[in-house]
């Protein structure tokens, strides 16, 4: 973690890849999720198990959330 404590969001990705999850998903608006180079999945076939919230500095609009999704 860096010195301010919080988990910046390379860090959680390198955890969760540590924890087996390796495949990033693309959102469309069609409400699908894509997996690179494979089929669409819809949302209803994934479970959520571990959210993550980011937020900037000094803004607190500029905020990210990292999804570990499981099929």
């Amino acid at each position: 973690m860096n010195q301010g404590g919080m988990e910046t969001l390379r860090e959680a990705i390198a955890r969760l890849e540590q924890r087996g999850f390796r495949q990033a998903f693309r959102a469309t608006s069609d409400g699908k999720l894509y997996v690179t180079g494979e089929s669409s999945l819809a949302p209803e076939e994934l479970i959520v198990e571990e959210t993550v919230r980011f937020e900037g500095e000094s803004d607190p609009g500029d905020e990210s959330v990292l999804f570990a999704l499981r099929t």
